[in-house]
């Protein structure tokens, strides 16, 4: 029987960033952030992964969501 998930503490601050195929391309001022099944890219560089993934350290407009990332 798997265990039971309690769910998290509202207090939590969390994002759960979702990636496509990634590639060696270099950084773009662009990063694409939506929800799975809305239409665009389907490859993300590795560069434009690193600056979103920090930049949600600070940002909160992410904040409880789990956005699928794509260059754009």
């Amino acid at each position: 029987r798997p265990p039971q998930l309690k769910p998290a503490p509202p207090e939590l601050e969390w994002t759960l960033v979702r990636f496509p195929f990634l590639s060696n391309n270099p950084a773009t001022d662009r990063i694409m952030a939506r929800n799975v099944g809305q239409k665009g890219g389907l490859r993300l560089s590795r560069a434009n992964a690193a600056a979103f993934v920090l930049q949600q350290a600070t940002d909160t407009t992410h904040l409880h969501e789990a956005p699928f990332i794509s260059d754009n």
